[in-house]
């Protein structure tokens, strides 16, 4: 059985600086899994200073299986997951070589504010 759905987490203060400033975090629940192809997926964040994904705390997972994203295939780099945030943090992409769309995602966004 797979894990519950994750929404779009709130805005949450992690305790942690970044360059002087707080850090926020905030989960983005992907859905399904692109199919060789890119998903792009708006934030909700605004006004963000510097802005990462933690990658600790981000995964694609379906059933007992689970993987980090991004994610890189030693054996095989066709099942490479890549992801990348832009305008501003105000958009995540998510794009595979291969069918990934039997997993769901989520990522972890950590930013601070302008």
């Amino acid at each position: 059985m797979d894990a519950p759905r994750l929404s779009v987490s709130a805005e949450t203060l992690t305790g942690e600086y970044f360059a002087g400033k707080p850090v926020y975090a905030k989960i983005i629940d992907i859905g399904t899994m692109p199919n060789n192809t890119t998903k792009t997926i708006g934030t909700g964040i605004e006004g963000a200073g510097y802005f990462w994904i933690d990658t600790s705390n981000s995964m694609v997972r379906n059933g007992g299986a689970s993987y980090p994203i991004p994610y890189a295939d030693p054996a095989q780099s066709a099942s490479d997951i890549a992801v990348r945030l832009y305008n501003g943090g105000k958009t995540l992409a998510v794009w595979t070589k291969t069918d990934w769309s039997g997993y769901s995602a989520f990522v972890t966004i950590k930013y601070t504010k302008l």
